[in-house]
């Protein structure tokens, strides 16, 4: 797994295009061929993925009306948010 030398770099998934209603933050990378397979939303701005975030060997298992969020939050850089339509998990580290 190799993150983008620069720091400003557009975020990218190793295996392709993502799907257009997925925004990934400034270098960001998504890795694996199964990561988008059980993606189905068909909303605007389902999956966001904010600056710097590494989702490694994940699968997105996103149904038709599901929008998701995954950020670092404001107050603490070494946390992130993951906000979905039905519920929310706060991930420190």
């Amino acid at each position: 797994m190799e993150q983008n030398q620069n720091p400003n770099s557009p975020g990218r998934w190793d295996k392709g295009t993502p799907p257009e209603n997925v925004s990934l933050g400034v270098n960001s990378l998504v890795t694996g061929e199964l990561a988008f397979k059980r993606f189905h939303s068909r909303e605007e701005a389902a999956l966001v993925i904010g600056a710097h975030c590494t989702m490694d060997g994940v699968q997105f298992a996103v149904g038709e009306k599901a929008r998701s969020r995954l950020a670092n939050t404001a107050t603490s850089p070494t946390s992130c948010s993951f906000v979905s339509s039905n519920f929310a998990l706060a991930i420190m580290w």
